[in-house]
């Protein structure tokens, strides 16, 4: 009996040690997976929050040329063929905006790349690096459009070129945002309706 239980506590030892492994791998496995969401999930929401940023400009831009709508017109000169056509009260919205739109430059958003690069997939690091690209584009133009309405405050074609840009420029990064969101497959809010 007590070397027919010996025999056996080998196998009940390498049973116990076998079932640890598995259960540790599987633990590690959900843990990293956590950790991936949490990550990615992070990545996620400030791109979301730097696109309402964006889009809370996009709305005041638009208010903003509804006060003075009068003033403009279809034809758009280049800006230093352009003439200070706005009232005086248009300058001071214009910096309002110019401030607006350099806190949404200046969002910083804080992405390390070697370590999503570790847990993205080829598609997923292809729908980020778009995302990435889009939100440069915008705020490469939307900086020229702030600067040129900084210099150039009542000058109407560059008020409306500047209202354009805020607003247009917005849609290509939610797509991307939206398209990001969806290689990760993130089921949020936001995604609701799609």
């Amino acid at each position: 009996m007590l070397i027919e239980l010996g025999n056996n506590g080998g196998l009940v030892l390498g049973l116990a040690i076998s079932i640890y492994t598995i259960y540790s791998f599987v633990e590690t496995r959900i843990l990293r997976r956590r950790q991936q969401y949490a990550l990615l999930k992070n990545v996620y929401e400030e791109f979301s929050y730097f696109l309402a940023l964006a889009s809370g400009l996009s709305g005041r831009a638009n208010q903003a040329k509804k006060v003075y709508e009068q003033y403009f017109d279809d034809s758009y000169p280049d800006p230093s063929a352009d003439t200070d056509k706005l009232p005086e009260g248009a300058e001071t919205l214009a910096r309002w905006l110019v401030e607006r739109a350099n806190h949404v430059i200046s969002y910083p958003l804080p992405l390390d790349i070697e370590r999503l690069s570790a847990i993205l997939s080829r598609r997923q690091t292809d729908a980020l690096f778009n995302l990435i690209a889009a939100r440069r584009v915008y705020i490469r133009v939307l900086a020229t459009r702030a600067m040129d309405l900084d210099a150039f405050p009542r000058r109407p074609g560059v008020f409306a070129r500047f209202v354009g840009v805020a607003y247009l420029n917005v849609s290509d990064v939610n797509e991307k945002l939206m398209a990001f969101a969806k290689a990760l497959g993130l089921s949020t809010p936001e995604l609701a309706g799609d």
